[in-house]
Order: structure tokens, then C-alpha cells, then sequence
């Protein structure tokens, strides 16, 4: 099987997610993951080998769902979830899942701004006071693109 940047966005756009920031309790950043789930390992092996070529570090993980195995492949770092939704945003067959690439790049860009309070609390104010818009954003764009598909 042959791996692009095209094939991906269309898989991603069906079997990927993106988290909701979670924030580290010790140093209030947010942590923003993407992965990819699916019964099949070796689809994800593939992709994985794709990703760590291009310069993405990913981890491929076993999550049991009853009595079938489930693999997800997934992206923590912070620079490269910027770099896989950057890409995947770049491409036009992706329609589900932009809204949610847009929205973790926001949370990036934001995350770089609270690097730059000092305190825990400046830090957890920041992101209280963008995150109802950017959650806004998000649904408004999701239920646009649902739309669009099934009408």
C-alpha cells in the first residue's frame, strides 16, 4: 500500500480524531493530540512509517473495545500535531474533519500565547476567555460541512 499526504486526508477525514485540550495541571498548558483509529494494525503500521518519514513522531497504541482489539495511532507533540494539521487542512478532499484541524491550530497558536504568562492562573484565564469561541468556531464549521454532505 502506498501512503500520500492525499490518501491520508481522506482516511483521517473517516477515521481520525483530534482531542479537546487538556491542561496540564502542573504548568496549565494545553495538550492537543491527533490520531487515528481501526481494527486493522497493519493499515496504521503503514501509516505510521509514512509519518515518521515525514518527520512526525506517532505512537501506535492497543485500546480493547469489547472483545475486538482496536488500534489508535497517535500524534502528542505539539509541533507535530501543528505540522499534521497544517497538511491536512492543505488538502481538498479532507470535509469532516477541517473544522477540527482549524480549531487545534487556534489552540496551538493560543497555547504560544500562554507561554508567555507567567502564572498558572494568567494561563487558565487566557484560555477560559478564547475557548467559548473557539468551541463556537469549531461546531459552526463541523455542522456547515455536515450540511454540505448530506445536502
Amino acid at each position: 500500500m502506498k501512503i500520500t499526504w492525499e490518501w491520508l486526508a481522506g482516511f483521517f477525514d473517516g477515521e481520525g480524531w483530534v482531542s479537546s485540550p487538556q491542561i496540564q495541571k502542573k504548568t496549565g498548558q494545553m495538550i492537543i493530540q491527533v490520531g487515528l483509529g481501526q481494527r486493522d494494525k497493519e493499515i496504521l503500521e503503514e501509516v505510521q512509517k509514512f509519518l515518521r518519514k515525514e518527520g512526525l513522531a506517532c505512537s501506535l497504541q492497543e485500546a480493547r473495545r469489547g472483545k475486538y482489539p482496536l488500534w489508535k495511532l497517535v500524534i502528542t507533540s505539539e509541533p507535530a500535531v501543528k505540522k499534521f494539521c497544517e497538511i491536512m487542512k492543505m488538502k481538498s478532499r479532507m470535509r469532516l474533519k477541517i473544522g477540527q484541524c482549524e480549531r487545534a491550530l487556534t489552540y496551538i497558536e493560543l497555547n504560544k500565547e500562554m507561554k508567555t504568562k507567567t502564572t498558572k492562573e494568567e494561563r487558565i484565564s487566557l484560555l477560559k476567555q478564547f475557548k467559548p469561541y473557539i468551541d463556537e468556531l469549531y461546531h459552526k464549521q463541523t455542522r456547515t460541512k455536515i450540511r454540505k454532505i448530506k445536502g
